[in-house]
């Protein structure tokens, strides 16, 4: 398995975005391993994306192996109210340290 950090932008819409997390905790945790999970509430966009000017945005610090890799990427394809999502593979965990 190796680390991978998760960035997902969602729409500003609470209920909806707090059981899209739910979800992807769930499809995280079945193979894998969540380390951190940050979440920065209503934040502005520099430019719009679909029309919204502002997002929720969620930092995920994890351990994934490639098929929960695939399952993430899936479940992102589908979801209406992700704005972007990326996912980066880290090589030194250990200098790695979440802005708070």
């Amino acid at each position: 398995m190796k680390f991978y950090e998760i960035v997902v932008i969602l729409k500003p819409y609470y209920k909806e975005s707090l059981s899209l997390i739910n979800e992807l905790v769930k499809i995280i945790n079945r193979n894998s391993k969540m380390i951190n999970m940050i979440k920065l509430s209503n934040r502005k966009l520099s430019y719009s994306i679909k029309g919204f000017t502002k997002a929720i945005y969620y930092f995920i610090l994890s351990k994934l192996n490639f098929k929960t890799l695939r399952d993430i990427y899936y479940y992102f394809r589908y979801k209406l109210y992700i704005l972007r999502y990326f996912i980066i593979k880290l090589k030194k965990v250990e200098s790695y340290k979440f802005i708070e």
